[in-house]
């Protein structure tokens, strides 16, 4: 059975007048609990991802989100749910509840079960956004204990988080093969569960760093659509190599960032009469760095006899 390595980045700073909340642990240096095999991890993730829409009416806005675990430092033994998508993906649901696109297995089925989760009180919002990146992160309370409940739910933790140190040890750049899940238009991957669309690309964007160059955005040679936004961009590869050694035995896995938008050309033709537009999509994602995650993570409100 091969290892899995991972490495956890420093918690995020403070900037002045930015408040955090409780910052990430050190990473347990030990293999995940998600699974040994490239297989074991993509079906991991793909569990861990799910779709989330308005809970009303309006059905049309759709997006990605994937749910992580934070083991509380008052009790190791307990843990939050924290889910992570595009803070424009919430800003754009109506209303002070959401729905989130749950599910549970029967055997060798699958259930879809949504659940309801509230994401305002009295119009205000209760998630954590960046202040500089599409990024937010919401504690949701409302789904069953423990994370493996039901086969839901496996334990993703939010060591799998790179930051830019991360990016630099393990070499990533141009041409790099990453996947990334996601919802396109909608639309689900099968009838049973509402999973999510696991899709492959490389990096196509350089440089990557340092973030204070490039905003923490890099590139990816894939199409998205509406949908996609929110869902997981990582690294799942056996035997990469990096700092002059090749690593056969090992499966390196990290969460690099999170897909934001397609990214398209305007087109601006002047007539007679009237001016049109047009945009083109390029096949290309953006999508933005797993640092800005931890931030958003860090800068989460603490939790009562948790953190």
């Amino acid at each position: 059975m091969f290892g899995l390595w991972f490495a956890l980045a420093q918690a995020p700073q403070a900037e002045a007048g930015v408040p955090l909340g409780s910052p990430l642990p050190p990473a347990p240096q030990i293999p995940l609990p998600i699974g040994n095999t490239i297989v074991q991890i993509h079906e991991a993730m793909m569990r861990s991802t799910l779709k989330i829409i308005p809970n009303g009416e309006n059905t049309e806005e759709v997006g990605s989100a994937f749910i992580l675990i934070r083991p509380c430092t008052a009790n190791p033994r307990a843990y939050k749910y924290i889910l992570i998508t595009a803070n424009h993906v919430l800003d754009d649901f109506p209303g002070e509840e959401a729905l989130l696109l749950y599910r549970s297995s029967l055997g060798d089925n699958w259930i879809t079960k949504p659940i309801k989760i509230r994401i305002r009180r009295d119009g205000k919002k209760l998630w954590t956004n960046h202040p500089t990146a599409d990024v937010a992160a919401l504690y949701i309370n409302e789904l069953p204990t423990p994370p493996l409940a039901e086969g839901g739910l496996p334990a993703v933790p939010v060591a799998i988080l790179a930051d830019e140190a991360l990016f630099r040890t393990i070499e990533m750049g141009p041409g790099d093969e990453i996947f990334t899940l996601g919802y396109p238009l909608n639309i689900s991957s099968g009838k049973q569960g509402d999973f999510p669309f696991l899709r492959s690309g490389r990096i196509a964007s350089f440089p990557l760093g340092p973030i204070s160059s490039t905003g923490g955005v890099f590139y990816i040679d894939i199409k998205v659509f509406g949908g996609n936004s929110g869902g997981p961009v990582y690294l799942n590869q056996l035997g990469r190599f990096y700092g002059g050694s090749i690593y056969m035995d090992r499966v390196t896995f990290v969460v690099l960032g999170m897909v934001t938008q397609d990214v398209t050309y305007k087109e601006v033709s002047e007539g007679m009469d009237d001016t049109h537009v047009r945009r083109h999509s390029l096949g290309i994602a953006r999508a933005v760095h797993a640092q800005f995650i931890r931030e958003t993570i860090g800068r989460m409100p603490r939790s009562f006899g948790c953190f």
